[in-house]
C-alpha cells in the first residue's frame, strides 16, 4: 500500500453531518443563496463558476476548481487575515436515505488556523442544522 504524503497538505479539519433530507435538498441549499449565507457568506451567486475567482463582502476570497454536480466540490479558501489560502472540499453523500455532508480543509498553514476553522466549520453545521431542519 502507498503511503499518502501528508505534509503537503499541512495542518486538516473535518466534520461530518447527516441531515433527514435527500441528497438533492441538501445539494440545491449548499448552492443557494441562503445556503451561502450559511457556510461562505455574502456573495454574487454568478461569481461561483468553476475556475472563476470570486470575493465575499466578509472578504473571503477564493476559486472553485472542482465541481461535480450532485457530489462534491473544490476550492481555494482565504480569510482576509490570511496571508495564503487552504483548499476546502464540500461532499454530499447518500446515507441510508439521508444526506451527509462532508467538509475537508486542507493546507492550513498552522495549528492556530486549524483552530480557527474548527469553530467556524462548528458553527456553520449548526446553522445548517437550524435551517435544513425547520419545519
Amino acid at each position: 500500500m502507498e503511503k499518502k504524503d501528508t505534509q503537503k497538505l499541512g495542518f486538516q479539519y473535518s466534520i461530518r453531518k447527516t441531515f433527514p433530507i435527500s441528497v438533492d435538498t441538501l445539494w440545491e441549499f449548499i448552492l443557494s443563496e441562503s445556503g451561502f449565507l450559511v457556510w461562505l457568506g455574502t456573495i454574487d451567486m454568478a461569481d461561483f463558476e468553476l475556475n472563476k475567482s470570486f470575493r465575499t463582502e466578509e472578504g473571503i476570497e477564493g476559486k472553485m476548481t472542482t465541481f461535480k454536480p450532485d457530489c462534491h466540490f473544490r476550492l481555494s479558501w482565504k480569510p482576509p487575515h490570511w496571508e495564503k489560502p487552504s483548499t476546502v472540499e464540500l461532499r454530499i453523500t447518500n446515507s441510508k436515505g439521508k444526506a451527509s455532508i462532508v467538509i475537508h480543509q486542507t493546507r492550513l498553514y498552522e495549528n492556530t488556523q486549524r483552530e480557527e476553522m474548527k469553530i467556524y466549520w462548528k458553527n456553520v453545521i449548526d446553522k445548517m442544522n437550524i435551517e435544513l431542519t425547520r419545519g
